[in-house]
């Protein structure tokens, strides 16, 4: 596509005539304003000149002044409120509940509890095989008895978790002798 001067200006492109910002010996001119100027302009240097950044020699830094400070009032020393004074002979006061030992220990659960309620667990989702189900569920009926003796003895804790194997097992053995009971009058 071929650009002719009836299409119109094309981005980039240079609209004749003069520039508004440009100054006539081709640097930048000041903008205009209607207020007066406050300080004294700075000369420009010509173009192709080495810059200075240093300021002008007529610069010079306010001068500083001390702040004057207000003498503040003088208050009387208060008494320390009772019971919040410093401790006596120079000893810390002693630690809040626990001491320098921290908190207690969470007791340890009952490991023949635990085995006991898995187990009851396991014999609840096998009670229907036949030599699987029964042998898993008198073995959780062990580990529960004894869990729960050793949770009463010992003070562990799980003695919860060893009921609830117990009662799983129980169920799961019932199972079984009702489906063998069921399966065996079905068959004479």
């Amino acid at each position: 596509m071929s650009y002719t001067p009836e299409d119109g200006p094309v981005p980039g492109d240079r609209i004749p005539g003069p520039d508004p910002v440009a100054a006539p010996d081709g640097g930048f001119a000041p903008p205009v304003s209607d207020a007066p100027p406050t300080q004294a302009a700075m000369p420009v240097p010509p173009p192709g000149a080495p810059q200075s950044f240093a300021p002008p020699q007529s610069f010079a830094p306010p001068q500083a002044q001390q702040p004057q400070f207000q003498q503040q009032p003088q208050f009387a020393v208060q008494p320390p409120v009772p019971g919040y004074g410093p401790p006596p002979n120079g000893y810390a006061p002693p630690m809040p509940s626990g001491g320098y030992y921290g908190p207690p220990m969470p007791q340890k659960t009952n490991g023949m509890a635990v085995t006991g309620l898995v187990m009851g667990i396991i014999s609840l989702v096998f009670f229907w095989a036949w030599f699987y189900g029964v042998l898993i569920g008198i073995l959780a009926i062990i580990f529960s008895s004894v869990g729960i003796s050793q949770t009463n003895r010992t003070g562990q804790a799980g003695k919860g978790m060893a009921i609830a194997g117990l009662v799983c097992s129980l169920i799961a053995v019932a199972f079984f002798i009702i489906v063998v009971a069921t399966v065996a009058s079905y068959l004479s």
